[in-house]
């Protein structure tokens, strides 16, 4: 996320943003998850959610470099947001689409992109039914209803996600639709769905694929930097 009256994109690598002209900035979401793999991704590592200790230093040694450039850190995406609307800072990594609506309601042009090598990752929420769940029925009905399209096309538009259903697609504004690109979810097989790794750790160490308890104690460290 950047302000286009200060520049015409981003560079091709997260890594790139220690570069001294991004000096006071960047603005970076306080979430250790969603950062470590940006940089884990820039560094070459594969696993993305499954870092070994070697891999994860690596990044935290990324992240480190752009210490110096970063203004603050987002306690939310809205925070986040309001750090660019204010002009604290003119870039925002790690950030979500819907940033742009907020800025937009205020008055402030912000751009969307991704580094040219590095590209993007994506999430997504999903709904699962717990095996002993005890009104099975409603856990079904509730499910049917938010994947509903008019639900879906709702819940989009209030939280400036994407829509899942096709057929909410057609109910979302043209400012919804066009927050997100929906052309690769639309390939045969999903295009890059199931493709991503998972950006999340595991709870325990694996052999030599690290836990979430490292991947904190990195995150810690990067901010006490």
């Amino acid at each position: 996320m950047w302000n286009p009256e200060k520049w015409d994109g981003v560079p091709d690598r997260y890594t790139d943003f220690a570069d001294p002209k991004f000096k006071g900035e960047l603005v970076l979401l306080d979430d250790p998850f969603g950062n470590i793999c940006l940089f884990a991704k820039s560094i070459g590592a594969s696993g993305l959610g499954r870092l070994t200790q070697d891999e994860l230093n690596r990044s935290l040694e990324a992240l480190i470099a752009i210490k110096p450039n970063i203004v603050t850190l987002g306690t939310g995406f809205g925070d986040m947001a309001d750090v660019l609307i204010r002009g604290d800072a003119s870039i925002g990594i790690g950030g979500w689409a819907y940033q742009l609506v907020i800025a937009k309601e205020k008055g402030v042009t912000l751009v969307a992109g991704s580094p040219k090598i590095d590209d993007t990752l994506f999430w997504s929420d999903a709904y699962a039914i717990a095996v002993d769940a005890p009104n099975i029925d409603n856990a079904y009905a509730f499910i049917d209803y938010v994947t509903s399209a008019e639900s879906n096309a709702a819940l989009a538009t209030e939280l400036g996600s994407g829509c899942t259903v096709e057929a909410a697609y057609d109910l979302l504004t043209p400012d919804s639709q066009a927050l997100y690109d929906y052309a690769g979810v639309r390939q045969p097989g999903g295009g890059i769905l199931g493709t991503q790794p998972s950006l999340l750790p595991p709870q325990q160490a694996e052999g030599d694929i690290v836990g979430v308890e490292a991947w904190i104690e990195a995150w810690q460290t990067f901010k006490a930097a």
